[in-house]
């Protein structure tokens, strides 16, 4: 679940698992309208590869509508899936 905290930030909450990745693939996009939007990710209870897939779908659009993302509070398991595939320097800037 993705619910606004304020105009800038955003928190997800639950599982980014591939049971949840389509829905959470596009639930960002109502918030990329923002010049900057920071993601808090630490109320995520369980993640697997499909969280850090759906991680690098906000940022590509993002980028489309100019919008910079930052991310906040990253789980363990998500940086330990970054370092894994090589992207841990596209999640942390």
């Amino acid at each position: 679940m993705i619910e606004r905290v304020d105009g800038q930030h955003v928190r997800v909450s639950g599982e980014m698992t591939i049971a949840h990745a389509r829905e959470l693939s596009t639930a960002l996009d109502a918030y990329l309208g923002a010049p900057e939007l920071v993601v808090d990710l630490g109320a995520v209870s369980e993640v697997d590869s499909s969280g850090l897939a759906v991680m690098l779908g906000w940022m590509r659009n993002a980028r489309a509508g100019t919008c910079r993302l930052r991310f906040t509070s990253i789980p363990q398991g998500l940086n330990t899936l970054a370092s894994l595939y090589g992207v841990t320097d596209l999640l942390v800037h």
